[in-house]
């Protein structure tokens, strides 16, 4: 479904003003996805059809490790860039607990999904990459888990969410955050602390499935790489791609 924002009345208020929209709380997502679409930058055509690098010249070769090497996702297809007032607002929900940037990116998610469906409907499962939540905790509502269920509450056209408990894949413990982190430095807290710490509570979820695992960002690959291997190694899964609502934007 696609909307004519200029045709509304009232206009929306403009990506980053949400607070401030008519639409703000009873506005559908496709609403909601066509004024970010007015404000936001989306992938080029051209790029790097393994990370979705926008700068890359038809016929180079990424700069990313995981782009040029096996690795256990085929690619990772993204919503946008992180750049600008995204940038910012994911900063606000991610480091600073501004939980109602979820329901708007919750619509942003699906409306994508909506808009794209011959791309995606023939995924069978939709996972979020996963947070450790510790026994007891409430659940964290500024995990791109959140958001998904956020999304499955809005939907109406059937997207397979995963929203059951368990997760189709959990995160059993803690681990040190990459945010900062060089390449290697990632790859080592992934290999090792990150690898060790996903598990596959129930694998009849994600046997023989073709899975989207959702996050709200993309920066390297390292954290989707381990997704991918312990949705296929541990729980049997024919293929993983990934979906972000951001890709990172590198220098260089």
């Amino acid at each position: 479904m696609t909307i004519d924002i200029a045709r509304l009345n009232p206009r929306p208020a403009g990506f980053g003003q949400c607070q401030n929209c008519a639409y703000r709380d009873v506005g559908p997502p496709a609403i909601c996805y066509a004024c970010f679409r007015e404000w936001s930058r989306p992938p080029p055509n051209a790029g790097c059809g393994a990370c979705g690098r926008p700068d890359l010249e038809f016929g180079g070769v990424c700069g990313n490790p995981y782009c040029n090497r096996e690795r256990w996702y085929d690619r990772n297809l993204t919503i946008s860039f992180r750049e600008g007032v995204l940038h910012t607002k994911m900063n606000a929900y991610k480091f600073r607990g501004v939980r109602g940037w979820a329901l708007i990116f919750a619509r942003i998610l699906l409306g994508h999904l909506n808009a794209s469906v011959v791309q995606f409907q023939d995924y069978d499962l939709i996972v979020a990459t996963p947070t450790y939540q510790r026994a007891g905790a409430a659940q964290s509502t500024t995990s791109p888990g959140f958001v998904l269920r956020t999304a499955a509450k809005l939907d109406q056209y059937g997207w397979a969410f995963d929203v059951d408990a368990p997760a189709a894949i959990i995160k059993t413990t803690e681990t040190t955050a990459m945010k900062g982190k060089t390449w290697r430095q990632r790859e080592q807290i992934a290999e090792t602390e990150l690898r060790a710490a996903l598990s596959i509570p129930d694998r009849g979820k994600t046997r023989g499935k073709r899975i989207l695992a959702f996050d709200d960002l993309y920066t390297t690959g390292h954290t989707l790489n381990e997704v991918a291997r312990c949705l296929i190694q541990q729980g049997g899964a024919l293929q993983v791609t990934g979906l972000s609502l951001a890709r990172q934007l590198h220098a260089g």
